[in-house]
């Protein structure tokens, strides 16, 4: 229902809607993203993964069948894709992001192998883009917090490899070709010294996102 109905028919309705997505697809939204986050919070332990392989806070943990992975990943680019829309208004933003936390507070979603491997870098890139574009400016310390929460998984790779190519891809798609690897490093050197606490981290996120925005804007003058 809530990855194959539901979506379905919120296309349907956007489609058919003028203007801005109308309260039906709001309310269909909403009850889809709700259902998400109840499987898999409810269903985490007897449905997706088998817990018998869970021995310690790295450890791997199964799907328990091919079934049970289609979902999560739908579910999990189904978020992906809230956070993407432009449309989605700031509450229901902020209602996933809530979802995406509570996850991983109940779960340990950052930790779970198969979503470090196929989505992690993908959710971070997203959030750091709606960071950067300021597209829910007042959710911002949340935005903020969640991303850190994702990188501290791997505070290395996230420096030393996915916040290069999220710079990389921002400004190549900013001015319609790619920077120079020196225009991405003296940018991350100028502005990153690689925190490793939240409020230090959020410092030097607001410090980088408007260098990054002053930095497309003085290639476009």
């Amino acid at each position: 229902l809530c990855l194959n109905y539901l979506p379905n028919m919120v296309k349907q309705l956007t489609e058919a809607a003028t203007g801005s997505q109308n309260e039906a697809v709001l309310e269909l939204l909403e009850v889809q993203y709700e259902l998400i986050h109840k499987v898999l919070r409810q269903h985490w332990r007897n449905y997706f993964f088998d817990e018998s392989m869970h021995q310690g806070r790295n450890s791997t943990k199964a799907f328990k069948s091919q079934e049970s992975r289609d979902f999560f990943f739908r579910a999990m680019e189904l978020l992906l894709a809230s956070f993407n829309s432009k449309d989605i208004p700031p509450s229901l933003f902020r209602r996933n992001l809530n979802i995406f936390e509570d996850l991983n507070v109940t779960h340990r979603l950052y930790e779970q192998q198969d979503f470090c491997t196929a989505m992690r870098p993908a959710f971070i890139s997203t959030l750091l883009r709606v960071i950067v574009d300021k597209s829910h400016q007042l959710l911002e310390e949340e935005l903020l917090a969640t991303v850190y929460g994702l990188a501290a998984i791997d505070l290395d790779h996230f420096y030393s490899t996915v916040l290069p190519e999220f710079t990389r891809e921002y400004i190549r798609s900013a001015q319609g070709h790619e920077p120079s690897a020196s225009a991405v490093h003296e940018l991350l050197a100028s502005t990153i010294n690689q925190a490793q606490d939240v409020p230090s981290f959020a410092l030097n996120f607001h410090r980088f996102a408007n260098d990054l925005r002053f930095h497309i804007a003085g290639q476009r003058a």
